[in-house]
């Protein structure tokens, strides 16, 4: 093993000398100091979540290059490492883009937090990107449904295929178009699939020298025997401001249930407070929404701000950089539910990556 090992690295080093390919990777690491859930405790809990803790490889060069995770998956203190999230691309021509592998588009996306969008087009296919412009880039891929092998097709799940257009306005901003069809859309920042077969939506982003701005709108249709019926309008909203070392961010989750005949909207709210110290951000983030971190919740979730399911939480933190090494440290609390469902959760979550 350490022959092979010995013989990829030289292999890169000497392909990247010859072709000038950058590689780069980094290692996160996730894990709670301290975590209670409303019953029990516990301290010290490495991945908390499966897929966790991951090593990331990154091969770039002018005309192709390729990606892929090392995931690391706990369960019952049993550790195993699985290779993930490949993606192959190749240019043939300076304004195509071939990709292969874990494929996807969204309208816009909110970073401030964490990768959130009500709308996202995730799976494994192919897919073909067209600068027609430096300003417009066109997009269509094909993907066999969500979380099934690459060009097969699962039982449940169709074969889809997405198309996007990305067209930059200059200092006006960013105008995109997005479509979907089939089982390869996650409408929500859980990720539910809400039953939808069919989805569009446009977004819209721009900045100033303070001032940054994102709107997205969707709308789904599911199918109903050999009908489609529409179901769902889905919008969000971020605004973000920066005054020296001050930032401010809120974020606005909306669904609508076209098809409910009560309770049929349901939101959630993000703010973001930082304040850059040198290396270090100390933060104060709250969230409000349907159930934990899903705000806008799944199928079966209604009413405003969730309802019953209502989740109300406070982080205060810090994060920042020792060299090539980041972290993030915080104390999560709050309530799950409302009356006497009610909740309280506290965790101190821990994440600490190094660039390599």
């Amino acid at each position: 093993m350490k022959k092979i090992i010995a013989i990829a690295s030289m292999a890169a080093l000497v392909a990247g000398a010859a072709f000038a390919v950058d590689f780069s990777g980094n290692v996160e690491w996730n894990g709670r100091v301290a975590d209670y859930n409303g019953t029990d405790f516990t301290a010290i809990t490495l991945n908390k979540n499966s897929n966790d803790s991951t090593l990331s490889f990154y091969v770039n060069g002018e005309k192709a290059g390729a990606s892929f995770n090392v995931d690391v998956d706990s369960t019952d203190y049993n550790y195993e490492a699985k290779i993930d999230d490949i993606e192959l691309w190749v240019k043939p021509v300076d304004a195509l883009k071939v990709n292969l592998g874990d494929v996807g588009h969204n309208l816009n996306t909110m970073q401030f937090e964490w990768w959130r969008t009500v709308y996202n087009i995730t799976g494994k296919g192919v897919s073909l990107d067209f600068s027609a412009t430096k300003d417009v880039t066109v997009g269509l891929g094909f993907t066999p449904g969500l979380d099934t092998p690459w060009f097969t097709t699962a039982t449940n799940s169709i074969a889809g295929i997405y198309g996007y257009a990305d067209i930059g306005l200059g200092d006006a901003g960013k105008v995109s178009v997005l479509f979907n069809y089939g089982d390869i859309a996650q409408y929500q920042m859980d990720y539910s699939m809400l039953g939808s077969k069919i989805g569009f939506g446009v977004g819209y982003s721009g900045s100033t020298s303070a001032v940054s701005y994102m709107v997205d709108v969707a709308g789904t249709f599911k199918e109903e025997g050999t009908e489609l019926k529409f179901n769902y309008v889905l919008a969000e909203a971020k605004v973000g401001y920066t005054a020296g070392d001050l930032g401010l961010n809120v974020y606005v989750p909306v669904r609508f249930d076209v098809t409910a005949t009560e309770d049929a909207l349901c939101l959630g709210t993000i703010l973001n407070v930082t304040y850059k110290v040198g290396d270090v951000t100390p933060y104060f983030l709250f969230t409000t929404g349907a159930n934990e971190y899903k705000f806008v919740g799944g199928d079966e979730i209604h009413g405003w701000l969730g309802g019953e399911n209502l989740s109300v939480h406070f982080k205060p933190g810090v994060s920042g950089n020792i060299g090539e090494a980041s972290y993030d440290i915080g104390l999560d609390f709050g309530l799950n539910g409302v009356g006497s469902s009610s909740v309280f959760k506290f965790a101190v979550p821990v994440t600490i990556g190094v660039n390599l």
